[in-house]
């Protein structure tokens, strides 16, 4: 939390486990990623975001008065102990509050966010278009699909099978993950009138720049 307007370097930093020794040669620091987003009265606003194997990964933003939320998404490994240490320096005080628990909705909504502000326009029909994002600093795929109708609620079909990539691409929906069972590869989302709904997929395991560039290329 920010009592007054600021100037922020935040850092996410993982315990050096090289060591300098030979048999460390082959350490690797975990893929990590780091999004910083600005809670607003109807939602989440995106603000900056990394996506990173490095052992430091930076952000630094001039932050109005206000909450933010700093979500770290690590990709931990079960046969390596990894350790994360997070250092905020600011030119007035910040204040800071851990929490724990699902922060699927807040990401989707700050994605909505970045996509309106920054995505390409597809018009699919005469009362429905889509914002299209590819976030090459956080591997973050996105789309924005908005109903335009003023009394229907509509159903759109999505599937996210066959999308050719070297690394994992994972969605952070809650509706591909049912409670019970394996990951879904598609889904049907239902928009009420004048309401929009919002497809986030994330790489793991490193980041696919040839299938970013891919992306880039078709929205220009």
């Amino acid at each position: 939390m920010l009592a007054q307007n600021s100037d922020c370097v935040i850092s996410v930093q993982q315990k050096e486990g090289r060591f300098f020794k030979r048999s460390s040669l082959d350490y690797h620091y975990m893929w990590v990623r780091v999004l910083l987003v600005q809670r607003e009265f109807n939602g989440y606003r995106w603000i900056e975001g990394r996506y990173s194997s490095a052992k430091s990964i930076t952000l630094s933003a001039s932050l109005a008065q206000g909450n933010y939320y700093l979500i770290i998404m690590p990709e931990w490994k079960q046969a390596q102990n990894f350790e994360l240490t997070l250092l905020v320096w600011g030119n007035h005080h910040v204040g800071i509050e851990k929490e724990k628990g699902g922060c699927e909705e807040m990401v989707e909504q700050a994605c909505m966010d970045l996509a309106q502000r920054k995505g390409r326009i597809n018009q699919l029909s005469p009362t429905l278009c889509s914002y299209n994002y590819v976030c090459a600093r956080t591997g973050l795929l996105v789309e924005n699909i908005n109903n335009e109708k003023l009394k229907e609620e509509v159903r759109v079909h999505r599937s996210i099978a066959g999308i050719p990539s070297t690394v994992q691409l994972l969605p952070i929906n809650k509706a591909f993950w049912p409670e019970k069972g394996e990951m879904l590869t598609e889904i049907e989302a239902v928009i009420p009138k004048l309401s929009s709904y919002t497809i986030v997929l994330k790489m793991r395991g490193g980041m696919d720049l040839k299938l970013v560039q891919f992306f880039q290329k078709e929205a220009k």
